[in-house]
């Protein structure tokens, strides 16, 4: 729900010229282009093919644990309850790697802002010794 009191914004619905670009050079072209590899396709199509519904669960977490994990990591500028979460629920799993979706909005690529409608996101990739 809304909250009453937020400020109602009309946004930008045209698309930025040259955002694929600017995030392709930015980003790098191995992280940019990696979904689309041959390893990374023949892993998805392995992956469809032998995929099995999982066991839905329900966790609470600990929210004193996550900020002892924060603390833990003082060397990085900033790093979000989210990060803290998916980093040990992939360490648990055993992935070899992953990937984690971030707004490229206000981050200086193509004068993008908050204004901007459309998708404006990206993959931060991570390896084993990064989860």
């Amino acid at each position: 729900m809304l909250d009453q009191r937020a400020a109602v914004i009309s946004m930008d619905p045209f698309r930025k010229p040259g955002f694929a670009s600017a995030a392709r050079q930015s980003i790098g072209w191995h992280q940019f282009d990696w979904l689309t590899s041959w390893p990374t396709l023949l892993g998805l199509a392995r992956s469809v093919c032998m995929w099995q519904a999982p066991v839905p669960e329900v966790r609470s977490v600990n929210l004193a644990w996550v900020a002892g994990e924060k603390d833990s990591r003082k060397e990085s500028a900033c790093i979000s309850t989210n990060d803290i979460l998916t980093s040990h629920l992939l360490a648990l799993s055993g992935f070899d790697y992953a990937y984690m979706s971030i707004n490229l909005r206000s981050r200086g690529l193509c004068g993008l802002s908050e204004k901007d409608a459309g998708n404006y996101v990206h993959r931060v990739h991570l390896w084993p010794e990064e989860i």
